[in-house]
């Protein structure tokens, strides 16, 4: 049974009492627990569009985390989180048990409550978030492992036009590449593949949910960065008012997105890629919101870096 985080309609941040005793000093109410904190997405979850995360975003979301096909038996469960809203490991290394094996995600659900999940059926080219039953880590939290042609398909995004936002978590798989500079952030549209928000250096991650307007190639290239550390990577895409950001610090475009590129309603909303620009890197988390969060930066980067102890 889900712990309690609603009575009789009303959120649990926002009781005072019950029975004249103070809501800070009731921890359970038959036996369950009743969750009063308050997670990122109850704060700033207007507009969201998609949300992917091993760690509970928002009190109102009852489901699971991810659901993970383990090597030993090729069997699938859906992994939960635990009691502190954190991805619920000792499921998910139970599952991976078998002497050897490695765990992949089949589904990564969606947050925000709109069923946008991103889901890869093909074994080959499934995300790892196990290798050899240990988990894959980043700053001692649970992350993913990439490779070429790793790609989640995420499906049901409406066609919405900028401003989008998007906040990502992720690290570089390598420090340094011969011949290919290290670039954090920036954005690219160009048709066929219609990607916008992407980190176009060959082997990184490539995060490609928002499509082309169909009026050609426009790159903008951020900062150069060659370590392995995990970033959190913000951009505001609309037009020559565009922004992008890496652990809360402006970075200078090479120029400006498209005035006309948009997000969903096309093929091309996923994560990762299926050719040799793809995601190999590591990723923990990515919001999208249909909507200018300029105003909310400092809280939602702030919120971020402070779980993922990023500098």
């Amino acid at each position: 049974m889900p712990n309690i985080d609603r009575l009789n309609g009303v959120t649990a941040t926002d009781i005072a009492s019950v029975d004249n005793h103070n809501a800070s000093d009731i921890a359970s109410i038959n036996g369950q627990d009743l969750v009063t904190a308050s997670l990122l997405l109850d704060s700033f979850g207007t507009n969201v569009l998609v949300a992917y995360s091993f760690r509970k975003l928002s009190s109102s979301y009852t489901g699971a985390a991810i659901r993970v096909r383990e090597t030993g038996f090729n069997t699938e469960t859906d992994i939960g989180f635990d009691t502190n809203g954190n991805l619920d490991t000792t499921a998910l290394l139970a599952h991976c048990s078998y002497p050897g094996a490695s765990g992949y995600i089949t589904k990564w659900y969606d947050q925000a409550g709109n069923n946008r999940d991103g889901v890869q059926t093909s074994a080959g080219r499934q995300i790892q978030v196990v290798s050899s039953n240990a988990l894959i880590t980043k700053n001692s939290l649970p992350t993913t492992q990439g490779a070429n042609n790793d790609t989640l398909i995420i499906s049901g995004i409406p066609l919405t036009a900028q401003p989008i936002t998007s906040f990502e978590v992720y690290a570089h798989n390598t420090a340094s590449l011969a011949g290919n500079s290290q670039t954090f952030g920036g954005y690219s549209v160009y048709p066929p593949n219609g990607n916008f928000i992407v980190n176009r250096t060959h082997r990184f991650v490539k995060f490609g949910v928002i499509t082309n307007d169909g009026t050609g190639q426009s790159s903008c290239l951020g900062p150069n960065n060659s370590n392995t550390d995990l970033h959190v990577i913000t951009r505001m895409v609309n037009g020559s008012s565009s922004v992008l950001r890496v652990d809360q610090s402006a970075q200078t475009l090479s120029n400006t997105p498209q005035s006309g590129a948009q997000i969903g309603g096309a093929n091309q909303d996923r994560i990762g890629d299926i050719n040799t620009n793809s995601y190999n890197g590591n990723l923990s988390e990515v919001i999208v919101f249909a909507a200018d969060k300029t105003s909310e930066f400092t809280g939602i980067e702030t919120d971020i870096q402070t779980y993922y102890s990023i500098p």
